[in-house]
């Protein structure tokens, strides 16, 4: 099965809550399965933000059964494909601003390739440039890759806004809101703006072990596996 019907099973055998199925109805007409799932670090190529809740997802359910968590499947289900479902709509494609010529000769003369005619697009270009000055690993497929920006018509925040997507299909239990919340760990922007700093984000992790196993489960994804 490809990722889609994927994750479509997997909802459907294990998600049982009142209104999962206008749930599926909203996902089908939604980006969910196209969009990216961020501008251009992990899984930024179409179907990336379905790439990483399934991974995300897999990850988790290991830990759910390695740690004896003994979360249900449903809760599992749940907080690893629709931590990130505040992304649905977020992201949009870029208008094409064709390479400088600088840029294209700047290229050459780190890659030795002539990308001259290949309809690079400013962005990409410089994406390019980085991995060939070894800021990042070199990526073949970035120069197919389609460039993404940010256009949130929700600012809600992002686990906050997850968790407000989510509350108008089914109802979350207290470890799923937890969890879904303080899923980006040390790297979510409200634990810079609690007093004293951080102190909700510690009390999350002490009081509910999904948010830990979420929040590394997420983290792992990303920089072990790259999605």
């Amino acid at each position: 099965m490809d990722t889609k019907e994927t994750i479509l099973d997997i909802i459907k055998t294990n998600i049982k809550r009142e209104g999962v199925d206008k749930l599926l109805e909203m996902l089908e007409a939604s980006d969910y399965f196209d969009a990216p799932a961020s501008t251009q670090y992990h899984s930024c190529g179409i179907g990336g933000l379905a790439e990483h809740s399934l991974s995300v997802y897999n990850i988790l359910k290991q830990k759910n059964e390695n740690f004896k968590l003994e979360y249900t499947d449903e809760t599992i289900a749940i907080v690893g494909l629709f931590h990130d479902i505040c992304k649905i709509g977020f992201y949009k494609k870029k208008e094409f601003e064709p390479a400088t010529g600088p840029q294209l000769n700047y290229l050459k003369s780190l890659s030795g390739t002539d990308f001259a005619g290949q309809n690079l697009s400013k962005g990409t270009a410089s994406k390019l440039i980085e991995q060939y000055k070894g800021i990042k690993p070199v990526d073949s497929k970035t120069k197919d890759a389609p460039e993404w920006t940010v256009d949130d018509q929700l600012p809600l925040g992002h686990g906050e806004k997850s968790i407000f997507v989510l509350a108008k299909y089914i109802d979350l239990e207290k470890d799923e809101a937890l969890a879904i919340r303080w899923h980006m760990g040390a790297f979510d922007p409200g634990i810079h703006f609690s007093y004293p700093s951080g102190f909700s984000f510690r009390q999350a992790n002490e009081e509910c072990k999904l948010v830990v196993a979420v929040s590394t489960s997420d983290f792992e994804s990303d920089k072990l596996l790259g999605i």
